[in-house]
């Protein structure tokens, strides 16, 4: 009989079991099944009402407007969108990023087209800030902010001014996770004043996997860059019992002990530093991630073994059975990418931190001592 019980208080995987209180809820949002929203009777209107108040409370909650926020259910379609959109219908002259941005971004500007854009890959320090270079005043340059970064949990500090497109996937919702009480998020208003799009992903508040919000500021020079005969997006391209789904995730979200998951976070390090040398943390703050990386330890392996005392974990090593190559954001941040193991922690397990990191010492020893 496999380890992992029903109970979800040792699973730290990247993706978890859906919360009990979501689960709940989820025959009452999938019976009435996806009808068009856009019929004047019938199930879609009606269907159509609640979409409108689950998309309102979504887009109150990520701090935009609602009639700003398009849905999508493919992120690597929905960047797409809008960055092509920002570049074919402004005088962009120079597109900057950075080596740590989520491949599938990488991947879309690696195929821009436009020749005439520069693309500066800007570089990134040890801890995992971003050197974004002084642009006030510059209206030719368009930058890409990750917010923070998905896989070690770093937020970034410092924002660039200027045209924006905000890589938000891995971020929660600032507008809530105000009450984290952590200085490195900066400013009081929840998106930066020169954001032109927004990228939002569910899975970062709790929400389904598959369900990707798209936010077009309407002062933006944006052109849809898609094949079609209506430059207009349509604001439902996703799931109708997703949209709701992730409106009540949203809900859940906001019951979240943000301290408590800080204080999970910080035993973990604490007991780690203390007990194991060679080990590399990724970042100081980083609130329900981690990314921990061993020396001397195949990462496949202690996966197997944490495994074996009943723990979910993902890793970025490449020789994880997930990966074939190394993480590229920690081999940017010049972070140690073998042994590396990646812990999500929520509510529901952070109880079981200190459970967790004892296991890690254990297994990471015992590994050590049978190779050398």
């Amino acid at each position: 009989m496999s380890p992992i019980t029903a109970e979800n208080s040792r699973n730290f995987q990247e993706f978890a079991p859906i919360a009990p209180a979501i689960l709940e809820n989820l025959p009452a949002i999938f019976s009435s099944g996806d009808s068009d929203p856009s019929a004047f009777i019938g199930p879609g209107a009606e269907q159509a009402i609640k979409l409108e108040r689950g998309l309102a409370l979504i887009a109150q909650c990520l701090g935009v407007r609602s009639d700003d926020l398009f849905l999508f259910s493919d992120k690597y379609l929905a960047f797409y969108t809008g960055l092509l959109g920002l570049l074919s219908a402004g005088n962009f002259s120079t597109l900057n990023y950075s080596s740590i941005d989520k491949k599938d971004l990488l991947a879309i500007i690696k195929g821009l087209e436009k020749s005439e854009l520069e693309k500066k890959a800007l570089p990134t320090s040890l801890s995992g800030q971003i050197a974004f270079p002084d642009l006030q005043g510059d209206l030719q340059t368009l930058t890409i902010l990750q917010i923070r970064n998905g896989e070690t949990g770093i937020w970034q500090s410092n924002w660039p001014t200027g045209p924006l497109f905000l890589d938000a996937t891995s971020a929660p919702p600032l507008t809530l996770t105000g009450a984290i009480g952590r200085s490195s998020i900066p400013g009081s208003a929840p998106l930066p004043a020169g954001w032109l799009c927004a990228l939002f992903d569910s899975a970062s508040w709790g929400g389904p996997r598959g369900l990707y919000c798209l936010a077009i500021n309407q002062r933006a020079h944006w052109k849809n860059p898609l094949p079609t005969f209506d430059p207009q997006l349509s604001r439902f391209g996703a799931n109708y019992g997703l949209t709701l789904w992730a409106a009540a995730a949203l809900e859940e979200f906001k019951s979240w002990n943000f301290d408590q998951i800080n204080s999970a976070n910080f035993v973990i390090r604490e007991i780690v530093r203390k007990e194991i040398p060679e080990v590399e943390i990724a970042g100081s703050e980083t609130f329900d991630r981690l990314s921990i990386s061993f020396l001397h330890v195949p990462a496949d392996d202690l996966l197997r073994r944490l495994y074996s005392d009943g723990f979910l974990l993902d890793s970025g090593s490449a020789c994880s059975p997930s990966a074939l190559e190394p993480s590229h954001v920690l081999t940017a941040m010049g972070i140690l990418s073998h042994g590396n193991v990646r812990i999500r922690l929520r509510p529901d397990n952070s109880h079981s931190a200190q459970d967790l990191a004892k296991s890690l010492v254990k297994h990471v020893k015992a590994i050590r001592e049978e190779i050398f």
